[in-house]
């Protein structure tokens, strides 16, 4: 609850930034893909098409990481580690 508490405008506009760029890259991909798939046949077609669930995912999962971390970094070490159970 501590790191809700020390959450700043300047944090929470840099974990909105993250989440925008992850969302620009995941429309990129949702366009781009599909388009650049229909450009080839058979399984190279089939190939790239189903790598666009696998990319939105790890992005997804990668912007996670990132505001995860940049909160608990924010907390303990900017914080003066008053945050239970992350510094140590």
């Amino acid at each position: 609850m501590k790191i809700l508490q020390q959450l700043t405008l300047e944090n929470l506009l840099r974990i909105g930034v993250i989440v925008s760029i992850a969302w620009l890259v995941l429309m990129l991909i949702q366009r781009v893909f599909p388009w650049i798939a229909n450009k080839f046949s058979g399984h190279a077609r089939l190939y790239l098409l189903a790598t666009v669930p696998l990319l939105r995912l790890g992005l997804i999962v990668l912007a996670l990481v990132m505001i995860i971390t940049y909160t608990i970094y924010y907390c303990a070490v900017r914080g003066g580690g008053t945050c239970p159970g992350i510094c140590v």
